[in-house]
């Protein structure tokens, strides 16, 4: 249980505190015990450091995260319990963890770092800073407000089982933004995205685009606007669903595949007419419909879907964002976010029917969901040896 995980890390808190005072001396362990840290993100990273800093006897910690916490957060962040979805990860963090020592003060905020509140005064109130970040625009916000204060910090950030821990101390190191960083995005061809897909990622990049094209704002630069459905004044959501299924994988493939030139070395891809051609089809997905309505269908995010599941999630996610987009503000815009079921279902549904027509492997929603956000899936391990570095890090500093 939780209280002996708390019952283990106070007597670790005693024998850790006992090698740091015989190997650094009791006069570094006293500057420990006095010292004024700030934690950027309590994270994957942040809850690992957090631990590791209360353990090592630090006591005066204050860490900043806008997230909240997720579903998906627990299986790594482990000072988070399913009770806590949806509350402030600093704030939760810095609670857990002064339950191994009463006598630390941690605070939580749960705030952007980049807040105005955030000033030069309110850096130089510590004595060193701790980035558990995973964004750019953040860590290129803190490195210079260190500059600018003369602060130490230290940088982290991991990928998969990649890991790197960067010590950035004023006029004796390089800076964060010295060194230059590789940009991992990748771009596509038109052409490929718009008709001639062969890997999944054309088609989830496809899909991705079709629920901006759908639901979000509108934007000249959209590759594949010329797909765009309009609702008419007399069609319900429903009808608008369909509408756009047919267009989309009917009369949009057979249109590519009268380009005959187009295909003379690859396959051809084909379409999917439920309506009209596959009653079998036609009557699954129509008992999906029913199931998903009454909430009786349980979606299986780590398996590869059925056509008529795929086909049938469409429909049901299509006329939901409809309806979601019709009660939205800001002009009735939506904007795909990853950790929005909805939105991800949309997304995984139509890029998976994408690949059925071209012949493409398909995946599940966990997989896609990996490629639609750009994210490799952080491994807890990699974590704990990164913050552990860190630590080690910022004590000689």
């Amino acid at each position: 249980s939780f209280k002996n995980v708390i019952n283990i890390i106070i007597r670790s808190i005693i024998f850790s505190q006992m090698a740091l005072a015989a190997t650094f001396g009791a006069d570094t362990l006293e500057t420990i015990r006095t010292c004024r840290v700030l934690v950027v993100g309590a994270g994957g990273i942040g809850c690992e450091l957090l631990k590791n800093l209360v353990c090592s006897g630090f006591k005066n910690i204050v860490t900043i995260d806008l997230d909240t916490i997720e579903v998906s957060n627990l299986n790594r962040q482990f000072l988070f319990r399913k009770c806590h979805v949806g509350q402030s990860k600093a704030e939760t963090a810095a609670k857990a963890v002064t339950a191994f020592d009463s006598s630390a003060n941690v605070v939580g905020h749960c705030n952007n770092i980049k807040a105005g509140e955030y000033n030069d005064a309110f850096f130089q109130s510590f004595d060193i800073v701790l980035n558990a970040l995973d964004n750019t625009e953040a860590r290129r916000h803190v490195n210079r407000m260190c500059l600018a204060s003369k602060l130490s910090f230290v940088e982290s950030g991991t990928q998969g089982f990649l890991g790197q821990v960067i010590p950035i101390v004023p006029k004796l190191t390089q800076c964060w933004e010295c060194t230059p960083k590789q940009n991992n995005q990748r771009t596509y061809p038109v052409c490929t995205i718009r008709a001639t897909p062969d890997k999944p990622v054309h088609c989830i990049v496809w899909a991705k685009l079709m629920f901006a094209l759908l639901f979000g704002a509108k934007d000249d630069s959209n590759m594949i606007k010329d797909l765009k459905v309009e609702k008419k004044d007399t069609e319900s959501n429903e009808q608008f669903a369909k509408h756009t299924f047919v267009h989309l994988f009917e009369t949009d493939i057979l249109h590519q595949c009268s380009m005959e030139d187009k295909w003379k070395n690859r396959q051809k891809p084909i379409v999917i007419a439920y309506h009209d051609s596959d009653a079998a089809l036609h009557s699954n997905v129509g008992d999906l419909m029913t199931q998903l309505s009454q909430q009786r269908y349980v979606v299986r995010k780590r398996d590869v879907l059925r056509l008529e599941e795929n086909v049938a999630l469409f429909l049901h996610t299509f006329e939901q964002l409809c309806a979601r987009k019709e009660k939205a503000e800001c002009g009735g815009e939506l904007v795909f976010d990853k950790d929005d079921d909805m939105c991800m279902r949309f997304v995984a549904c139509a890029a998976n029917l994408r690949m059925h027509c071209y012949g493409i492997s398909q995946k599940s929603e966990f997989d896609i969901k990996g490629i639609a956000g750009n994210i490799i899936h952080a491994i807890a391990t990699t974590n704990a040896i990164v913050a552990g570095a860190m630590g080690g890090e910022c004590i000689p500093i």
